[in-house]
Parts: C-alpha cells; sequence; structure tokens
C-alpha cells in the first residue's frame, strides 16, 4: 500500500490504512496477553540460576490466566478478521496501478529508509522506549518493502533486507521487554509477586541495557548510507523497468 500511495493517491490510501488498523485492534488484547506471556517463556535463564526449570512460576500463572481470559473474551475473532480482510484484499487488487514507475517505487523506499534515519537519530539523542518502539516501526516498514522487492536481485536485496530483519528483531525483543515489565509493574504491590518481580526486573533491564547496544551498533551502520544513494542503489536493479 505504501509503494503505490504516489499513484492512488493519500486519500484512498488513509481508508484502507485506517479499515487494516481497525481490524489489528479486533485482537490487539489477545496478541498483547500473548506476547507478554511469550516473552516470559523466552526470557534467557543464565542470570536466573537457583529458579528450577520455572523461574517465575507465579508470574507465568498469572500471565497464562491473563492470556486464556483474553482468549474466551475473543472466541471466534476469525469470523470478524478474515472477512474484512478478504474485502481490503479485494479492494486492493482493483487499485489502478497501471501508472505507478519504478521511479515512484524507488523514492517511496528513499524516503522510507529516510525515516528510518530520523528515527535512529532521534533514538540516540534520547534512548527512551519511546523513541525505540518508533524507530522500530520504520525498521519494520522498510523491511516489508524490500521483501516485495527482492526478486530484483536475489543477492543483494535479500541482504539487505536480511540485515533489516535483524535490526527489527533486536528492537522488538526490546519493545517487548518493555512491554512485559510495564505490565508487571501494575503488580507491585502484590506480596506474592514480589520476589520474582524484583529478579525479572533484573534481569529484563540487563537484557535490555544488550539490546540498545546492539540494535544502536547494527543501527548506524544500516543506516549510514545517504537516503538518496540508497534510493539510487535500489533502482540499479530495476533497470528503469515498468511495473
Amino acid at each position: 500500500m505504501r509503494l503505490t500511495v504516489g499513484e492512488v493517491g493519500k486519500k484512498q490510501h488513509a481508508c484502507e490504512d485506517r479499515c487494516v488498523r481497525e481490524i489489528g485492534r479486533l485482537v490487539s488484547d489477545l496478541r498483547d496477553a500473548q506476547v507478554r506471556l511469550q516473552t516470559l517463556i523466552q526470557l534467557p535463564d543464565e542470570t536466573a540460576k537457583g529458579w528450577g526449570e520455572n523461574h517465575f512460576p507465579r508470574v507465568e500463572e498469572l500471565l497464562s490466566l491473563e492470556r486464556e481470559s483474553f482468549s474466551a473474551a475473543f472466541t471466534g475473532w476469525q469470523e470478524q478478521t478474515i472477512p474484512k480482510l478478504e474485502r481490503v484484499g479485494e479492494r486492493l487488487s482493483k487499485w489502478p496501478l497501471d501508472g505507478v514507475t519504478w521511479k515512484q517505487i524507488c523514492g517511496t523506499v528513499g524516503k522510507t529508509y529516510k525515516r528510518g534515519q530520523r528515527g535512529l537519530a532521534k533514538t540516540i539523542k534520547k534512548p527512551v522506549p519511546e523513541n525505540f518502539h518508533a524507530w522500530r516501526k520504520r525498521v519494520k516498514d522498510l523491511w516489508y518493502q524490500l521483501r516485495i522487492l527482492q526478486p530484483l536481485n536475489r543477492v543483494v536485496l535479500e541482504k539487505i533486507a536480511a540485515d533489516a530483519e535483524v535490526l527489527g528483531e533486536l528492537l522488538g525483543r526490546e519493545h517487548d521487554f518493555y512491554f512485559l515489565l510495564a505490565r508487571l509493574e501494575k503488580e507491585s504491590g502484590d506480596e506474592a509477586l514480589r520476589d520474582e518481580l524484583a529478579q525479572l526486573r533484573k534481569l529484563i533491564r540487563k537484557r535490555s541495557r544488550k539490546l540498545h547496544r546492539d540494535a544502536l551498533e547494527l543501527g548506524r551502520r544500516f543506516y549510514a548510507e545517504p537516503s538518496k544513494a540508497f534510493a539510487k542503489r535500489i533502482s540499479i536493479f530495476v533497470n528503469k523497468r515498468k511495473v
């Protein structure tokens, strides 16, 4: 949708974008509960020695019950979301794209890359969770676009897309840790969870610091190229072909 916004217009793009966002919100609570539980389960255990196989049993039980509650509340969510997605797909298939040029597409990719550069600069200046999360969105936008363009050059574009994917995963894990920690802070008054929460905070903050360093290091390398040069490099692979 973003790659073709220059041809179909911002108004039509915004309409479908709202539809997709609304579909996402239908299952956001269930998705969020699943992410929190999986993040807890997948936390590395090398710094949590002595807890046994289940390092945080009380917290895991809390999050499991929460997920089950949302799962029960959203029974049949597929019946709501799938038809909506299918209708979006039908409308997108009718978009007038015959006039789309490679110049427009490469220009959009360059703008997406530029937004990622701005996100990186803002995060370096102020490395708070909100900025890391906003930057992650821009990284994922570029990754999605590069995946579509990969067939143009399986060697170079797949490598660029793979780097974007790794960066997105680093930022995604960092966000998941922050997301889990924010949820657990609401349980700070529960004495039964006190010891586990203290261990979790320590573990999550340690892992987050490493993810911050790794993401910023990779981000500096990935976004070192001027955005116009990046778009030009992409355009080389299309040889001025029409869509």
